[in-house]
């Protein structure tokens, strides 16, 4: 199963980097809604399931590796639809294939879903007035289509899998594999085309002022002006409504007393410890005899964190003299708060003994907010209120507003309540309208009638009235007439590329030149010993070059232009220059390796594997 692993792995799969977890849902799963269905069925890989989260999780890494490849604009959709779609196959196919090993060796466990548990702890995103929130983690995972178990069980699937990638990727390669590597890179193709380019197409037609005109009275009804309106508005915001507030006497007392309860609750502390794992003794007593031996040089005055570094058996921290971060009660055992509760900052605990694990805790940072004076919070104190207050009262003009319009009152009956300053918008269009204040609501504007309408954005009410909506009229020729014209010469630019394209299906190499001169925006070139990352042709063309045979011709689209090509000569690497690059390609970073192979996987290597998997991605 490995070589299979480490087979799969040198050709394409990779690295994962692990990011803040605030950041995965976004990057692993996109910025849309995810509208998932957990649980749906669409398939499996050495026994392991493939739900719709997979396909997801695949797509979002496909789509980062070609613009690894290609570069941050790469557009994923401009791939043909099989073309896609297989690429995501083949990443859940790498995806399960290390997942099974990771299970079968028994990597997911306690230890790793504490190990994502911290990952999302430590994330300062979840945090509420200095300490970790769990309502916010669990609405955070909520709104991106998850529960608070799944978000953790498919960080823990990440962070295992690529713990065991890591592991097994160190040092992998034979030469002999490097070599393959070698030859599929340096192999050079030879080639003659003709670039049909469609912008010098363009620049050789255009069109008389007859044709413009018959094409403006034939299509009249195509050019219309743009819809436009106006209208008149006011704002009300929280300030308005602050000289209305009154303060309890018994206020600034009652809010002082929660406020150092808050301060009081802020306490964390950061911890270290030294652990004995039971698991490498023969029995309980000589682990605990090891552990006692580690307390009497505490005891006796020795430093923590050097014996930490030297003695405790928990890899993961003891480079880091034992860190375990600050101390939440979610994450660590029972036996630990009780300990931490009755430790004051540098104090050390007794032996813990747990199950599987013996430990002893130093407390290495107390963090807490500062208490300000009830003179120095007291201003601070007065303001968060009069907002509180003032708030309220703008939400319940909102609904106030909302009953005027309902009872039809009209704008300036409504305005006159509030004696605001009314502001008049000119007749404008959709496309030119830019008033700041109402700019995120123009959807709304130009699809509403000539009702009254109003707005609440938390801190602010407008209250607006469209006043006119101008109807499109027709445009003059002299209006469009540049339109016109650029309509007809792309007709016409079109039309004669689809009949160069025609022609060119039965063209043979040899009438290359004698075909180009016929159009002076044909051009024959032809370029020698082109290599896979070339970037002297676009990319689709130089991607297509290198899984055509010697001699064949085919006709390649890109954006706008279409090369019509012949494979002149197809050329691997000499053994000798295999040989030279040897040495420079094995000291390649594992990132550079894998971002290169991926950019020329084909099919074939995944043919057994596909044979195991059904999944609809279409």
């Amino acid at each position: 199963m490995l070589d299979g692993v480490r087979n799969n792995l040198l050709r394409g799969w990779p690295l994962i980097i692990i990011i803040s977890v605030c950041a995965l849902p976004f990057v692993f799963l996109g910025t849309g809604s995810l509208g998932t269905v957990f649980g749906s069925n669409y398939g499996s890989v050495n026994g392991e399931q493939v739900e719709e989260i997979d396909i997801q999780v695949a797509q979002n890494r496909v789509i980062q590796n070609y613009r690894n490849i290609f570069g941050d604009d790469f557009d994923f959709g401009i791939l043909p639809q099989d073309q896609q779609a297989q690429a995501i196959n083949n990443e859940i196919i790498r995806q399960k294939v290390l997942l099974a090993e990771v299970r079968s060796l028994g990597l997911i466990n306690k230890e790793e879903i504490n190990s994502a548990k911290k990952e999302i702890i430590r994330n300062q995103d979840f945090y509420v007035d200095g300490n970790f929130d769990e309502g916010r983690f669990e609405a955070f995972v909520n709104a991106n289509g998850f529960t608070k178990d799944a978000f953790i069980e498919m960080l823990t699937r990440i962070e295992a899998t690529n713990k065991y990638t890591q592991s097994i990727t160190s040092n992998f390669t034979t030469d002999e594999e490097v070599k393959d590597f070698i030859k599929l890179i340096e192999k050079t193709v030879d080639v003659t085309f003709i670039k049909v380019s469609y912008e010098d197409i363009l620049n050789s037609v255009s069109s008389s002022l007859e044709e413009q005109n018959d094409y403006y009275l034939n299509n009249k009804d195509s050019f219309l002006s743009d819809e436009k309106r106006s209208l008149k508005f006011f704002k009300l915001s929280n300030i308005d409504f602050i000289d209305s507030i009154n303060i309890p006497e018994d206020y600034y007392e009652q809010a002082y007393e929660a406020y150092v309860q808050e301060v009081n609750n802020s306490k964390q502390k950061r911890i270290s410890h030294i652990m004995i794992d039971k698991i490498n003794y023969d029995d309980e007593s000589k682990a605990l005899l090891a552990i006692n031996a580690i307390n009497e040089k505490l005891i006796n005055g020795d430093n923590f964190e050097e014996l930490a570094k030297e003695y405790s058996e928990d890899l993961l921290t003891k480079d880091s003299g034992g860190d375990l971060d600050y101390f939440s009660p979610d994450l660590f055992p029972a036996e630990f708060a009780n300990e931490v509760d009755n430790l004051s900052l540098n104090q050390i605990s007794s032996v813990i003994n747990l199950e599987t694990s013996i430990h002893i805790l130093k407390v290495t940072e107390i963090y807490q907010d500062e208490l300000l004076s009830f003179d120095e919070k007291r201003l601070a104190l007065e303001e968060d209120l009069i907002e509180a207050e003032s708030l309220a009262i703008l939400n319940e003009e909102y609904f106030k507003i909302l009953d005027l319009i309902d009872s039809n009152s009209n704008f300036i009956d409504i305005q006159d309540q509030y004696n605001s300053e009314i502001f008049n918008i000119e007749p404008v269009s959709y496309a030119n309208f830019s008033n700041t204040d109402l700019l995120a609501y123009k959807d709304d504007i130009f699809s509403a009638g000539n009702q009254i309408n109003v707005i609440s954005n938390d801190e602010e009410l407008i209250v607006y009235f469209i006043d006119e909506i101008y109807e499109p009229t027709e445009l003059t020729f002299t209006d469009v007439q540049e339109e016109v014209n650029n309509i007809l010469n792309n007709e016409k630019a079109l039309g004669i590329r689809e009949n160069i394209l025609l022609d060119l299906e039965s063209l043979g190499k040899e009438n290359f030149i004698e075909f180009s001169e016929k159009h002076n925006y044909l051009s024959v070139e032809n370029f020698v010993n082109v290599k896979s990352n070339a970037s002297i042709l676009p990319r689709e063309v130089v991607n297509e070059l290198f899984v055509k045979e010697l001699n064949s011709t085919s006709l390649i689209a890109t954006a706008n232009d279409y090369y019509y090509i012949t494979i002149d000569e197809i050329e691997l690497p000499s053994d000798e220059i295999v040989a030279e690059l040897l040495e420079e390609y094995k000291s390649l970073s594992l990132d550079q390796v894998n971002n290169k192979i991926f950019a020329i996987i084909n099919d074939e290597l995944y043919s057994n594997l596909r044979n195991d998997l059904r999944i609809g991605v279409n």
